[in-house]
């Protein structure tokens, strides 16, 4: 009779949970945090579709209610829509639900509400930041003044600080996105006061307000020795920490910030979110590539196993731009072709943002393997895709159009780049005030524009108006400066205006010596633009130092064999020989020959160009180009530009075998001088010979 009675008790609990339990629920806004620490309420919202996985949509009612018949005691939504909203929290649509009597809650927002919630978050957190890096630099300067620290190690901290900044506005969206998209009518009286003091930038009252809770390291403490840790007080002091850390990034000071994330992501090892954002962390700032490598692998193990897909992905994301950072890019596109499979297109707006995320990644690596045809492939389809996501009219395409008007500087196709940087400009009127950082990136990829398409009083303008934005933002002594009066330099000597063109070279040389020291990287094409100058005025004596100076920066950091010292070499090589032609001295001459004893001419192919079309591929040694040969005494990059757009025929070493090739027009090729032993270049020229004895027989 026992198991008789059960039986027809589980069946009549079947029956009632398969037909009769309906699960309520109601859709509405968000509440909104206000500076003073109060908040709007959200509003219930009719009209919005939610559609649960296995079985049939319902539409909120009048104060949004809508109810349903669960599938089963646990279920799945697969959509919540309605024109004009987006879910606050996208993964709403991808967790997996109970059946409850107490009603689901699901939060949404306006999108055009949400755009401006988060530039105003944006602003407010990078005026912050600014703000904290002057005070910074103020008290780096007052340290030296006092000789409590050196100029070695001042110059140590603020590279360290230009590296924080970078990094912390890359961060920027997420932060924003972060502070905007908390529902604070479900959020506690604390919470909102931490909350609305950092987005003021009252970082110390934040700060005080947390710990007012008590030392939140005995906190942690506490809750790891209780038997069942409590999901609200977790989350509290996760939430805590997340605040902690926002406080101590914001001031640069990264070890302390690096501790609360290293905190959260112990609380829950099971938290894939907080594993890659700890890993980021150690990645982008702390430079730890076996930490991130740790916490993406955990991440990707936990999202594996929970399978959850849209997690997944970005853990994948996450572990590609790992490995693309580190140059292995094969891996690194292994890792991002993972994360496209785990989503497809058709999934929900608010998940689309990963394909996008991958589709840029991957245009970043073939950029910087010079495959720039097959990375416009990849930005295009992120730039369309961020539309259908964002709409046309946002920060995610105005970066978008950003990448794609540098990918098109970069090929030197100048006007296709000035049309994608002017669509930038026009979504940047409508989203950024006029001193926004971000307005900087429009000024000077135009600048770049009008100077290569022969506008150089625009080009100036540009450069200008993109000089003073920064110095609004970051000050007049901030290294991020440098580039932009290295460029106004050139123009300069565009217009032949050589005294100008001189104060801003010094300026950016200024600037640069003092945050990097005198052996960095930004020295290299600063020196050769320098060189360029004094040769304009017929000075190439001092043309020739400054060209060794770049040389001697470009082997130190980079080596013989890096691209950066190859295409420093022509120039170098050209003024020697204009120094010969001018004064042809036995010390010149021999200075000329014992230069290039020991380098041949080359080209790098440019993918999808007509070199590449071809068949080259990688490096080629030149032995012809129009008339000129490898045994020749003369410069053959002189011949460069008096032929560009003409027909040529050239004779190419590649791989070893040697060919002829014929171009109507463009080559597709980077110039370089390639540097060899003697022996070899002397091996290349008995190879020519023979080649060329053999075409005669």
């Amino acid at each position: 009779m026992r198991k008789t009675l059960l039986f027809i008790v589980c069946l009549t609990f079947s029956a009632i949970a398969t037909a009769q339990i309906l699960q309520h629920g109601y859709v509405k806004t968000k509440g909104v945090l206000q500076p003073d620490g109060s908040v709007v309420p959200g509003i219930r919202v009719p009209g919005v579709t939610v559609s649960i996985r296995g079985t049939n949509k319902v539409v909120s009612q009048q104060q949004g209610v809508f109810s349903f018949t669960p599938p089963a005691q646990t279920f799945f939504l697969s959509g919540i829509t309605k024109q004009g909203y987006v879910l606050s929290d996208p993964d709403a649509a991808n967790r997996t639900y109970s059946y409850t009597r107490t009603p689901m809650e699901i939060v949404i927002e306006d999108v055009n509400q949400r755009r401006k919630e988060l530039k105003a978050a944006r602003d407010s957190i990078s005026q912050n930041m600014n703000k904290q890096m002057k005070l910074r630099q103020k008290e780096m300067a007052r340290l030296a003044e006092q000789n409590r620290i050196t100029q070695a190690e001042r110059d140590s901290l603020q590279t360290v600080l230009e590296m924080l900044l970078e990094a912390n506005e890359i961060r920027l969206p997420a932060l924003a996105h972060y502070f905007v998209s908390t529902d604070y009518d479900n959020v506690d009286e604390k919470r909102r006061q931490i909350n609305a003091y950092i987005l003021s930038g009252q970082l110390e009252k934040a700060d005080s307000v947390i710990n007012s809770k008590g030392d939140i390291h005995l906190r942690m403490e506490r809750i790891r020795q209780e038997e069942t840790m409590t999901t609200l007080r977790k989350a509290d002091l996760a939430e805590d920490f997340y605040s902690k850390f926002v406080v101590f990034s914001s001031k640069f000071e990264r070890d302390s910030a690096y501790h609360y994330l290293l905190m959260r992501a112990s609380l829950d090892t099971l938290n894939v979110e907080w594993q890659l954002t700890a890993g980021m962390y150690a990645e982008d700032n702390m430079a730890d590539y076996d930490a991130a490598y740790n916490y993406y692998e955990r991440a990707i193990r936990m999202a594996t196993m929970h399978a959850n897909p849209y997690l997944l992905s970005e853990a994948y994301n996450d572990m590609g731009a790992l490995y693309a950072n580190l140059r292995d890019y094969d891996k690194a596109l292994d890792y991002f072709d993972k994360a496209l499979m785990q989503i497809s297109e058709d999934t929900l707006q608010e998940h689309k943002a990963l394909i996008a995320s991958a589709y840029e990644n991957i245009a970043a690596v073939y950029s910087d393997c010079r495959m720039y045809n097959e990375s416009m492939e990849y930005h295009t389809k992120a730039l369309e895709m961020k539309k259908r996501v964002f709409g046309k009219v946002s920060e995610d395409v105005f970066i978008s159009l950003i990448n794609i008007g540098s990918m098109y500087s970069e090929m030197k196709d100048y006007q296709q780049s000035f049309e994608y940087y002017q669509q930038a400009k026009e979504i940047a009127g409508k989203i950024f005030s006029h001193n926004d950082p971000m307005n900087a990136h429009v000024y000077n990829g135009l600048g770049v524009c009008y100077s290569n398409l022969g506008e150089l009083g625009k080009a100036i303008e540009c450069y200008t108006g993109a000089l003073n934005i920064r110095k609004n933002a970051f000050g007049d002594k901030h290294p991020i400066l440098g580039a932009i009066y290295s460029n106004l330099g050139m123009m300069y000597i565009k217009m032949g205006d050589y005294a100008q063109a001189k104060e801003h070279f010094d300026r950016a040389v200024q600037i640069w010596i003092a945050a990097y020291g005198e052996d960095n990287s930004r020295l290299v094409e600063l020196y050769g633009n320098i060189a360029l100058m004094y040769e304009s005025q017929g000075e190439t004596d001092t043309a020739i130092r400054h060209y060794e100076e770049a040389l001697r920066v470009s082997k130190k950091l980079y080596g013989n064999d890096s691209p950066i010292t190859e295409e420093v070499l022509p120039s170098l090589y050209l003024a020697l020989e204009s120094l010969v032609g001018q004064s042809p001295t036995e010390e010149n001459r021999k200075k000329l020959e014992a230069f290039m004893a020991d380098k041949v001419p080359a080209c790098v192919v440019i993918s999808g160009g007509p070199a590449h079309e071809q068949g080259l591929r990688g490096k080629c040694v030149v032995m012809e180009y129009c008339g000129w040969t490898i045994e020749s005494d003369k410069a053959m990059f002189n011949l460069i530009a008096p032929t560009a757009g003409k027909p040529k025929d050239m004779v190419l070493m590649h791989d070893g075998q040697i060919e002829r090739y014929h171009f109507e027009n463009k080559i597709g090729v980077q110039w370089v001088l390639w540097i060899v032993t003697a022996d070899e270049k002397q091996k290349m020229i008995e190879v020519y010979r023979k080649w060329k004895k053999n075409l005669h027989n």
